[in-house]
C-alpha cells in the first residue's frame, strides 16, 4: 500500500482555526500545537504525511515552537508551498529559516531523517527554474500537502499571492513560477 494513501477509507476531518493572540509568543506556541494536533490526526490515517511550510519571517517563530511537539517526525515529510529563486543558502531563501529553526534542530537530534526534506531547489538550466520537477517530487509523495502552515506577509500577500492578483489566485494545478512579485 502506498504510504500516502488513507489506509481506513476515512481521513481525518480537516480542521482549520483561527487563533486570536496578542502575544506573539504565545501566538506561535498555539498555532505549533494546532498543527502538532491536526498532524498526529492525519498520522492516524497515514502511514506518512506531507507538511506544506511557507516562507517569510513569521513562519519562524511557528517552527521553533513546533521543534518541541511530542510528532514522529520520522513520518513527516516536509515541503516548500512559497520560494524564492535563490540557492538554498542565500539569505532570502525561505528554506534557509525553515532549515535554521526546525531542520536542522531535528536532524541534529537524529529525529528528522535527511530524506524527509525536500527542499526546492532552483534549477537555472529550465525554462521553469525547476517548479515542474518539484511538483513531481511532491507527486511522489502522494501529490497532496495533508497539513499546511500559511503565513501572510505586511502586505497581505500569501505565498507570492498579492492582494488584487486574481490571474495567480485562479489558476489551477500545483506549484507556480512568478517571477514578478513585488
Amino acid at each position: 500500500m502506498n504510504p500516502y494513501t488513507v489506509s481506513n477509507g476515512q481521513d481525518a476531518q480537516p480542521s482549520c482555526r483561527t487563533i486570536v493572540e496578542p502575544q506573539l509568543s504565545r501566538l506561535y506556541e498555539r498555532a505549533a500545537a494546532c498543527m502538532g494536533d491536526m498532524m498526529q490526526r492525519r498520522l492516524q490515517n497515514y502511514e506518512a504525511v506531507v507538511l506544506g511550510v511557507p516562507g517569510g519571517r513569521s513562519g519562524a517563530g511557528v517552527f521553533s515552537a513546533l521543534r518541541s511537539q511530542p510528532l514522529p517526525w520520522h513520518r513527516i515529510h516536509f515541503f516548500m508551498v512559497d520560494e524564492r529563486l535563490v540557492p538554498l543558502d542565500h539569505e532570502d531563501s525561505n528554506f534557509k529559516i525553515l532549515n535554521e529553526t526546525l531542520i536542522t534542530p531535528l536532524a541534529a537530534s537524529g529525529a528528522l531523517p535527511d530524506g524527509n526534506v525536500h527542499p526546492f531547489v532552483m534549477d537555472e538550466e529550465q525554462p521553469d527554474y525547476g517548479v515542474s520537477a518539484y511538483h513531481e517530487m511532491l507527486q511522489q509523495w502522494g501529490g497532496i500537502y495533508h497539513t499546511v502552515l500559511l503565513s501572510m506577509g505586511e502586505d497581505g500577500h500569501i505565498a507570492s499571492l498579492f492582494p488584487g492578483d486574481l490571474l495567480k489566485a485562479s489558476l489551477k494545478g500545483g506549484h507556480r513560477l512568478i517571477q514578478e512579485a513585488p
